[in-house]
């Protein structure tokens, strides 16, 4: 039961940019910089959330 909250709270942090912004990208109201930070959070989570994930099957 453990196994499946750990990878609940996984997904949840892969798709935590989608959720704290409400999209998936912002493309009309941010520029230059920002975007690029976007990205690096977005890719951040995605790597984090997969890395937990892996580790958890890992464990098993």
């Amino acid at each position: 039961m453990s196994s499946l909250i750990r990878i609940i709270i996984s997904v949840l942090i892969i798709f935590s940019p989608v959720i704290i912004t409400g999209r998936f990208f912002i493309d009309s109201s941010t520029f230059g910089t920002f975007l690029s930070v976007e990205f690096v959070v977005r890719m951040f989570a995605l790597i984090l959330g997969l890395f937990l994930i892996h580790n958890e099957f890992r464990n098993k």
